[in-house]
């Protein structure tokens, strides 16, 4: 049996022409096959898509001679992929996160060691107790009606202050009794 497309030799009984893919119609047994005079067009074999989600990762083994020890992983390793530029933007895009309340977390962890962002955290948690108590004092009839969005505008004020000067890189020290509550020391 021969493919009608490509005109390569099929097996009896094929559903498929193993040179092109082209599906082979099933002919009555009582005919026979015309064979093509001519092979058709040569077209190169259709490769199976491998499957590469089944597939298990294979991770490049560095070769181990006898006797050295492994190599040891080290943060400053990570940071010598980054240029000058690029960590003063990770810098100043921590110290800002940490004016956006309770997100100031993340960097407190993450970078604890750094007394820049020790700074802007420490600035962040002032602020966010004040918010914090800003809202608790609102509850009060009155007064607190009129002294806790005061002091919430204030501190959003300060916290706005803040993300501006981060981003030019500046330390920002909160005016009045604000700037001299340290929590962090």
């Amino acid at each position: 049996m021969f493919c009608v497309k490509c005109g390569s030799q099929i097996a009896d009984g094929a559903k498929f022409c193993p040179v092109c893919g082209n599906v082979i119609e099933m002919q009555a047994p009582s005919q026979t096959p015309a064979q093509p005079a001519q092979p058709a067009q040569s077209v190169p074999p259709v490769q199976q898509p491998q499957d590469q989600w089944n597939q298990p990762p294979v991770a490049p083994v560095p070769p181990v001679t006898p006797g050295a020890e492994a190599p040891v992983y080290r943060v400053e390793d990570d940071e010598a992929e980054f240029t000058g530029t690029q960590r003063k933007i990770i810098v100043r895009t921590m110290a800002l996160i940490c004016y956006l309340g309770p997100y100031l977390f993340f960097p407190m962890f993450v970078f604890k060691d750094k007394p820049w962002i020790r700074h802007h955290v420490n600035n962040g948690l002032v602020l966010l107790i004040f918010s914090a108590g800003s809202a608790v004092i609102a509850i009060i009839p009155i007064l607190g009606w009129i002294v806790g969005p005061v002091v919430a505008i204030f501190c959003m004020v300060l916290s706005i202050m803040g993300i501006i000067r981060t981003i030019k890189g500046q330390m920002f020290n909160m005016p009045w009794f604000f700037g001299k509550i340290k929590i962090l020391k």
